[in-house]
């Protein structure tokens, strides 16, 4: 456990924590929030994120 852990996050906390939304992308911390849609896909479908930001 350590500070803005994402599995320790409140729900209502999800959409200001970076950690939920930075991955590293070729090498580069990226925040997945502005990736293209089909980036954002990609990383819901494997579990990385908890839901794709381009549909809210």
């Amino acid at each position: 456990m350590h500070q803005l852990d994402p599995n320790w996050c409140l729900p209502s906390k999800i959409d200001s924590n970076p950690m939920v939304w930075y991955l590293m992308v070729n090498g580069m911390m990226v925040d997945v929030r502005y990736m293209p849609r089909e980036v954002q896909v990609i990383a819901y479908e494997k579990g990385l994120i908890p839901y794709i930001p381009a549909d809210r």
